[in-house]
């Protein structure tokens, strides 16, 4: 129990909460008693709202990374990096969660109701937790910078947990974050020159083995932003995108997605880039792709991971992001 509110109730609770929720949304005037008269008048609970707290990553990932091959591979990527990632905090609502008010005798249905707990769906501006994220997922070991991302907004850390494929690796090796991240790493490069349309901020992890075995596989899972989502979606699918080109040895293969059935919001692929076998994953969430990529060596082609894991991770922004994460 917080020792603030331990002890019998007296006349300083309300300042001593009042103080707590202040701490809580970083906000020195928040107006406590408004809530408490708000909550008792039943005339509409007042927004709570969290700071969105980042998985922030590291340096910037520029053009001369996106210019080589297509995989990048684990000898390629920079180390060395230092700072921290602090997880998504506890939403306010967790605060307060024991001190609703149950519904008084007579109170009309739609009202209880409310009293209840509609949490199925997220309020504009409200941040939920995330359904795929029991725990703060692992960050590489050397920690992460993101000062120089040129990144437009913060983008959460919205990877699932829990996902066997990706617990067999433990925590990411590398992890960049960077405005220039490529949507789907793997199977396309960057077309160094050529620009029309790109993203404005963007977020990559790359799961390898550390002795750096090929025959392992990897996972790399891009999260990047775009001005417009729709528009980057259709050109990745319709392979009209300029700044960032296919680049496997066959055509990309479009899979059946038995959950996602004519829905263009998710994507399902796989192509061979030389001896690799690739599986990958695009799927559209608010102003968000989340492009996976899984690659294996040994014949097997994992699309279905790759899926799970774009999915999740998409399901997780919805909750953690109510500005870019929801449409």
């Amino acid at each position: 129990m917080n020792p603030e509110f331990s002890g019998p109730p007296g006349r300083g609770d309300d300042d001593r909460i009042s103080a707590q929720l202040c701490r809580a949304v970083g906000a020195a005037d928040f107006d406590y008693a408004t809530l408490v008269d708000g909550v008792h008048q039943r005339a509409g609970r007042i927004r709570r709202r969290r700071a969105l707290t980042t998985g922030a990553i590291v340096a910037v990932f520029g053009p001369a990374l996106l210019g080589g091959s297509a995989m990048v591979l684990p000898d390629l990527l920079p180390g060395g990096v230092e700072g921290t990632v602090t997880p998504a905090e506890t939403p306010l609502a967790a605060l307060t969660d024991e001190a609703e008010p149950t519904p008084e005798a007579g109170a009309d249905t739609e009202t209880a109701g409310d009293a209840s707990g509609r949490t199925a769906e997220a309020e504009p501006g409200q941040v939920q937790d995330p359904p795929w994220q029991e725990t703060a997922p692992p960050l590489p070991e050397g920690g992460l910078d993101d000062a120089n991302s040129g990144n437009a907004w913060e983008i959460p850390d919205a990877r699932p947990t829990g996902v066997a494929h990706l617990e067999g690796f433990g925590a990411p090796q590398q992890a960049l974050i960077t405005r220039r991240a490529m949507p789907v790493m793997g199977a396309m490069v960057g077309n160094t020159g050529v620009e029309d349309m790109a993203p404005v901020a963007g977020q990559s992890w790359f799961y390898y083995h550390e002795d750096n075995s090929s025959s392992g596989g990897n996972v790399q899972l891009q999260v990047t932003g775009w001005d417009d989502s729709r528009a980057a979606r259709d050109a990745i699918r319709d392979d009209t995108l300029m700044n960032f080109v296919r680049d496997t040895d066959d055509e990309w293969q479009r899979l059946d997605w038995s959950e996602h059935m004519a829905d263009d919001d998710y994507l399902l692929y796989r192509a061979t880039a030389g001896e690799l076998h690739l599986g990958f994953a695009v799927v559209r969430q608010g102003d968000y792709l989340i492009g996976v990529t899984v690659t294996d060596t040994e014949g097997e082609i994992n699309a279905e991971v790759a899926g799970e894991i774009a999915s999740k991770t998409a399901d997780n922004m919805q909750a953690l992001d109510p500005v870019h994460g929801r449409d």
